[in-house]
C-alpha cells in the first residue's frame, strides 16, 4: 500500500473512522496500490497556526473537507478539489478552498487588539470563568460592547446555552416613502411616513405596519451548546466559557472547627430503584449542630422492602440552604454496629415537586457514636451558568503607540540587504519559461503606518519614493525600479524612513550584481 499527499495538519471527527482506509483488493489495485489516511479521531479544529513560515516568502495553502467512503461496496474517500494556478502574466489564480498569503512584520509601535473589559451580572451565580479569544485584529471593533446570555434547563439549573449580542451596532435603515436612510441605534426608535408597509433594514426587506421603527439587538451567537475551544468566531473574536458542572466544591466544603472530625462523603441521592433517586443541585448548604433537639426529619420511602421505610425522628441539627436562603426538610438514618454512619439527605421542593438532591454521610469508627452537637459542616457546590447570569465585555482594536513606536525605530530595516543578485522571496519563473528572471524586490521592515520611504543615490538623488499606510503591516515592497520604472543600478544607496510623530530613520542598502 503506497501513501503521498501528507498534509501539513489533519482533523477529523470523533467517531468510529480512523486510521487508513482499507479497500478491497480490486479498489486497491484500480487505485494504484494508494490509499487515503482518515486521521486519529482529533475532533474539527477551525484554527491553524503555522509557525514554520520565514517572513516574505509567499505560501500557499489548501484546506479540503473529505468522506470515509466504504470499503464494502467499494466507495474510495473523496476530498474537496484543490487548484492553484499562476497565469503567464503573473496572476494567481485559486478556488474556494486554496489562498496564499506572505508573512510579514506588524509595524514598530503596533499593538495587539485586546480585551478591554469583562464583568459579570449583579448575583451572578455559576462558578465558571470566561474570557475572549482574540482572533483577528483587523476584525476588531474599538470600544464596541457585546453581552453574553445564558438559557438553563429550569430543574436543576444545568446550562443549555450560550448566545452572544452585539449592545453597539446601529442599524441601517432605508424609508422608500420618504427616500432617506437613517443610523438607528439599538434601542431607538424613527417614526415611519403614513402608508409605509416596507422598509429595508441593513439592505434586508422588512414589513412593517406600526407608525415606528424600533432597532433591536443583533445577535451574533443564537443558542450555542460549544462552549469552549471552537466556539463560533464574530467580529475577529470568540468567547471562550468554561462552565462548571454541578459537583462537589471541595476547597469550599467542610467543617467550620479543628476539632476531631469523622469522615464525610457526599453524594446524589441513589436508591436501588432508580424511580427513588435524586438529582444533584446547584445549591451551599449549611448543616448547623445543636447540643439540643431542634427538629425532626421527615419520613421517606425509598424502595419497597420494610427496610426502605425511613421514619421521621427528632434531631440536633438543621439544614440551611443557603443558595436560596431557606431551611429544608431532609431524610436521616443511622446505620453500622462497630462503626456508626449518620446518613442525612436532603428533600427539597424544586418546580413544585419534592426531590431528593445531596446526600451527606458522616462516619465514626466506634459503635453508636453520636453526631456532633456544636460547630457547622458546609456543602458547597460548583455551579453551572443560569439564565439569570451574563457577561458584559468591550474590546479594544490594534493602536500604534507612537512612543512605542519610537524605542522600536531601530527594527527598520531592509530585508534582504545585501540584495546579492535575487533571494528566496521572489517569484519563481513559471513553469513554460526557460530564460529571464522573476520580479526583483526587497522589503523595508517594521515601517509604521503613515510612514514615507525615500531612497537617494550616494550622490543624492532620489530614486524611489514609497508610502505606508497599513497599520496591520510593516512590510514596504520595492521592486528596485525608480519612479520613471527604470531597474536602478547596482551599488549602494540611501533610504530614509520618516514616521509623523514617531522619528526618523536612515540606513544603507547594497544592491550587489
Amino acid at each position: 500500500v503506497l501513501s503521498f499527499d501528507k498534509p501539513l495538519a489533519q482533523y477529523d471527527l470523533k467517531n468510529s473512522y480512523s486510521g487508513f482506509f482499507i479497500p478491497s483488493a480490486q479498489l486497491l489495485s484500480t487505485y494504484g496500490g494508494t490509499t487515503f489516511y482518515l486521521g486519529e479521531n482529533t475532533g474539527i479544529v477551525n484554527r491553524f497556526v503555522d509557525s514554520t513560515v520565514t517572513p516574505g516568502i509567499k505560501y500557499y495553502y489548501a484546506v479540503c473537507a473529505y468522506d470515509h467512503g466504504d470499503g464494502t461496496p467499494d466507495i474510495f474517500p473523496e476530498e474537496n478539489s484543490k487548484s492553484i494556478f499562476r497565469t503567464n502574466t503573473g496572476q494567481i489564480v485559486i478556488d474556494d478552498n486554496t489562498g496564499f498569503i506572505t508573512p510579514g512584520r506588524r509595524p514598530a509601535g503596533y499593538t495587539n487588539a485586546y480585551l478591554n473589559t469583562l464583568q459579570k451580572s449583579q448575583n451572578f451565580f455559576g462558578t465558571g470563568d470566561a474570557t475572549i479569544e482574540i482572533i483577528d485584529d483587523k476584525e476588531i471593533r474599538d470600544g464596541f460592547e457585546y453581552q453574553i446570555v445564558f438559557q438553563d434547563t429550569g430543574l436543576t439549573d444545568i446550562t443549555a446555552n450560550w448566545s452572544l449580542i452585539d449592545l453597539q451596532t446601529p442599524d441601517t435603515v432605508y424609508v422608500p416613502l420618504a427616500d432617506d436612510t437613517y443610523i438607528v441605534n439599538p434601542k431607538d426608535s424613527i417614526a415611519l411616513p403614513s402608508g409605509t408597509d416596507t422598509i429595508y433594514v441593513n439592505g434586508n426587506p422588512l414589513a412593517v405596519s406600526g407608525a415606528f421603527y424600533k432597532a433591536t439587538y443583533d445577535i451574533l451567537v443564537d443558542k450555542s451548546t460549544r462552549f469552549a475551544g471552537e466556539t463560533p468566531i464574530r467580529h475577529g473574536f470568540r468567547p471562550q466559557l468554561y462552565n462548571d458542572p454541578i459537583m462537589i466544591d471541595t476547597n469550599e466544603t467542610g467543617f467550620d472547627t479543628l476539632h476531631t472530625i469523622p469522615e464525610f462523603e457526599i453524594v446524589p441521592f441513589i436508591a436501588l430503584n432508580p424511580k427513588f433517586s435524586g438529582i444533584a443541585t446547584p445549591n451551599d448548604y449549611l448543616i448547623e449542630f445543636y447540643n439540643t433537639i431542634v427538629d425532626t426529619s421527615s419520613a421517606d420511602t425509598v424502595g419497597s422492602r420494610p427496610r426502605d421505610r425511613i421514619p421521621a425522628v427528632p434531631v440536633n441539627f438543621k439544614i440551611k440552604n443557603l443558595t436560596k436562603n431557606k431551611y429544608i426538610d431532609f431524610a436521616y438514618l443511622i446505620s453500622g454496629t462497630l462503626s456508626t454512619t449518620h446518613s442525612i439527605w436532603f428533600k427539597e421542593v424544586i418546580a413544585d415537586t419534592i426531590w431528593r438532591t445531596w446526600r451527606v454521610n458522616f462516619r465514626y469508627f466506634t459503635a453508636a457514636a453520636p453526631l456532633e452537637t456544636t460547630g457547622t459542616f458546609k456543602l458547597a457546590t460548583l455551579k453551572p451558568f443560569n439564565q439569570n447570569d451574563s457577561y458584559v465585555f468591550t474590546v479594544g482594536a490594534a493602536k500604534l503607540d507612537n512612543t512605542l513606536a519610537k524605542d522600536q525605530l531601530n527594527k527598520i530595516k531592509v530585508v534582504p540587504n545585501p540584495y546579492i543578485v535575487t533571494h528566496a522571496g521572489e517569484e519563481r519563473l513559471l513553469s513554460f519559461q526557460t530564460s529571464g528572471r522573476g520580479e526583483r524586490e526587497v522589503r523595508f521592515t517594521y515601517v509604521p503606518p503613515g510612514s514615507k520611504i525615500s531612497i537617494f543615490t550616494v550622490r543624492g538623488e532620489l530614486v524611489k519614493t514609497l508610502y505606508n499606510e497599513d497599520l496591520f503591516v510593516g512590510d514596504v515592497y520595492w521592486n528596485l525600479r525608480s519612479d520613471e520604472n527604470i531597474d536602478v543600478a547596482y551599488g549602494i544607496y540611501v533610504y530614509v524612513v520618516e514616521a509623523p510623530n514617531i522619528g526618523k530613520k536612515i540606513g544603507k542598502l547594497a544592491l550587489i550584481k
